[in-house]
């Protein structure tokens, strides 16, 4: 693959990377409205995709396979777009697992209420409580090639490691913590974090490449 090559594909997994994020937020919030007696705060995202749910198929195409594609060529570009280093190469291979577990939602839906006793239910647990870990993880691991990257310059390190500090703090609550009035807002706090970290890498990542 020659330098041309490199830079479209970067280019590229950026876009994905900034579209991703704003469409996913756009479709939560959307689905979220038309889903009857539907409520962000106390409700899983994963709901939306239940059998049950008016707005499943939706939610599994516009959310959890754009989801899932937009992570895994976000986690390409990363590579690409940062100084080649082992733990580089460690962030893309976690946001691509990231994004394969996600991509494999719509396989898995959650049980009614989410309480996921079935096996697809169970499936689906797994499935999604692995991101909460991968994603925070190549996040932090991706720390120190970007701070050797001259292109990314020092002062962004800082930055990111402010984000690493609140996602190490912030994971554990996500995937332990289970309070049903707000298990919808304490989800969405929790997948705010690395979705914005991923929309300013991917805006960084695209004005590079010019």
């Amino acid at each position: 693959m020659d330098i041309v090559q490199i830079k479209r594909l970067q280019k590229t997994s950026a876009i994905f990377g900034i579209l991703g994020p704003v469409i996913n937020i756009i479709v939560f919030t959307i689905l979220g409205l038309v889903y009857p007696g539907y409520n962000p705060i106390s409700q899983f995202i994963s709901e939306l995709a239940s059998n049950e749910a008016p707005t499943n198929i939706y939610m599994n195409i516009f959310g959890f396979v754009i989801f899932g594609l937009y992570l895994i060529f976000f986690g390409v570009g990363l590579y690409l777009g940062v100084e080649k280093h082992f733990l580089t190469k460690i962030s893309m291979i976690l946001f691509v697992i990231s994004g394969i577990c996600i991509l494999s939602l719509p396989m898995f839906p959650c049980d009614s209420g989410c309480g996921n006793l079935t096996f697809t239910g169970i499936g689906h647990n797994i499935l999604i409580k692995l991101p909460s870990i991968t994603m925070p993880a190549a996040i932090i691991l991706s720390l120190y090639p970007l701070w050797r990257d001259y292109n990314w310059k020092k002062y962004w390190w800082f930055f990111f490691v402010l984000i690493g500090i609140y996602i190490i703090i912030y994971s554990p609550i996500s995937i332990l913590i289970d309070i049903s009035l707000v298990n919808g807002l304490i989800q969405r706090l929790g997948l705010s974090v690395p979705i914005t970290w991923i929309l300013i890498m991917s805006i960084r990542l695209y004005r590079i490449t010019d």
